[in-house]
Formats: structure tokens, C-alpha cells, sequence
């Protein structure tokens, strides 16, 4: 019997524009479950079933019940990284993720591609003892720079249709991603490091085609970063990244298509399978 494949994200009331996407994306490269953990602030609201941020636990069951999804509720006081990370495994153990089971850890803003079908990169790393694997992540922003809003019903590549590294070059952050690994793996709280797992090899093909097909350049983004400098969870050098974003945003109003660190380039649509990619995406 094959090993199953899982895809797993976090839910803190924000990101739902992006969720039918995320969903429609993980289902179509082959996920044979997805696992969503829905944050509650705290225990009272968890049971009265209100949910952080507009009683989200409702539009979550209601979208999620059109693909193979399950939700898991949650109980936090704010937002916290490293609660994150217990959070994921905690619902690994209760979905009966096995040790030889593969997982895709992923933002509701990453959209992960690889250079051939999911199952068949499996069956590669499988046979070569691989435990884990990386990329990067490449931004995707609207076409003219802007921060604009997540539509629901037009492929989000096409929405967001330019691929560039501000992530890297301009705001100083990791790039790197594990984008796969084994049910067994210990992967951190940002999964981009493991604990327990060898993931530099590249199995197939060539590492700038493992690309984290990065959507966070929205119109949330800058009401959930002022949301997370009110928090006490986050540590000083995603402060940091924050108050380089604001800075930036002051000074130039839009993302700067036109700076040549960023490589700017047109992408378009987002393929939920894989395709020939001849730009390299790396940091």
C-alpha cells in the first residue's frame, strides 16, 4: 500500500479570500487529505463555537466539505509562531498521519509546485530514502504593483500574474521552504528547517524548480502585519522583516516592479500540475 499524501495548514481568521484557492490548489497536485486547523482565541468562545475573528469556523466546514478536507479547531490566545508548530503536529496525530506518510506544511498563501506529478516525485524519493526536500519562494504580486484583492472565481496566477524575490532581496527574510517530507520529519515553526530530517538533495530535476509560489501580496497584508506588531508572539526578526515591509511601503506606495534586485517578470496563471520553467526562482 502507498504512503498517503497530506497537505496541512493554520487558520488564524484571516487568509479566507485565499482558502477556495489553496484548496482547489492541494487537491489538484494530488493531496489525498488536507488538514486545517481553525484557530479560537480561547477556551469560551472554542465553546460557544465562536471562532477568532468573525466566527470563522462555519465558511471554513462549508468550503472544506467540496474537497477532501478536514477541519480541526483550536484554542490560542494570540498568535504565536512557535504555537504553530505544535498546533501541526497535534492534528498530524489526530488525522493518523503514519511515520511514512508525506505532508506538505503551507501558509494559506503558498502554493507549492513541483517539476513532476506529486505522486510520481513520491514514489522517487521513496526509493532514494528521501526523508524531506526544499525550495523557495518566489512572490507573486497584482501587475501593476499594488496590493490588491483576492477574487474568488479567477485563477489566482492570473490575479497576481508577476513572479519576482522581494521576500529575500528587499525584506531580508528566508527564502527556503520544506516543501515535502516524511510524516516522521520534526519540521520548525516557519518550515523552513528540520529536526530530524536530511532534505539538500535535490531528487529530480533542478532545485530552482521547486518553487513556493508565494501570495501574500494582497489586500490583507497590511492590516494582519499591524495585527501582529499589537501581538507579543512573534520574535524579533519577523519584527524586523515588518517594520523593513512598512518602511519600504512609505517610501514607494506599491511594490517597484522596476527594481532590478527583484527580477520582476510576468508568470500569469498558476498550473495545479507541473510545467517546463526556464526562470530561475531561487532567493
Amino acid at each position: 500500500m502507498s504512503s498517503a499524501i497530506f497537505a496541512i495548514t493554520t487558520i488564524y481568521g484571516d487568509g479566507l479570500d485565499l482558502l477556495t484557492h489553496w484548496l482547489e490548489h492541494y487537491s489538484g497536485l494530488g493531496a489525498d487529505a488536507i488538514l486545517l486547523a481553525v484557530g479560537f482565541t480561547h477556551e469560551q468562545d472554542f465553546l460557544r463555537g465562536k471562532s477568532y475573528k468573525d466566527n470563522i469556523l462555519p465558511t471554513v466546514i462549508e468550503v472544506a466539505k467540496h474537497y477532501p478536507a478536514q477541519v480541526y479547531p483550536f484554542c490560542f490566545d494570540e498568535y504565536h509562531t512557535m504555537y504553530t508548530q505544535h498546533v501541526r503536529k497535534r492534528v498530524k496525530e489526530l488525522a493518523g498521519v503514519k511515520k511514512d506518510d508525506w505532508v506538505m506544511h503551507a501558509d494559506l498563501d503558498e502554493f507549492y509546485e513541483f517539476p513532476v506529478p506529486l505522486r510520481e516525485l513520491t514514489k522517487i524519493m521513496e526509493e532514494a530514502n528521501d526523508w524531506a526536500l526544499h525550495g523557495h519562494i518566489l512572490d507573486r504580486v497584482a501587475e501593476d504593483g499594488t496590493l490588491k484583492p483576492v477574487v474568488p472565481h479567477i485563477n489566482i496566477g492570473e490575479q497576481f500574474p508577476i513572479g519576482c524575490h522581494l521576500t529575500g532581496r528587499v525584506f531580508g527574510a528566508n527564502t527556503r521552504k520544506i516543501m515535502l517530507c516524511r510524516g516522521r520529519v520534526r519540521v520548525n515553526a516557519a518550515h523552513d528547517n528540520t529536526y530530524n530530517g536530511y532534505w539538500h538533495r535535490v531528487p529530480v530535476g533542478r532545485l530552482e524548480q521547486y518553487i513556493a509560489h508565494h501570495f501574500r501580496w494582497t489586500d490583507r497584508l497590511i492590516p494582519r502585519l499591524r495585527a501582529r506588531l499589537r501581538g507579543k508572539g512573534i520574535g524579533t526578526t519577523y519584527r524586523e522583516e515588518i517594520m523593513r515591509f512598512f518602511n519600504y511601503w512609505e517610501t514607494h506606495g506599491r511594490i517597484n516592479l522596476a527594481d532590478s534586485r527583484i527580477e520582476a517578470r510576468y508568470l500569469g496563471r498558476l498550473s495545479h500540475g507541473t510545467r517546463e520553467w526556464n526562470s530561475h526562482a531561487g532567493p
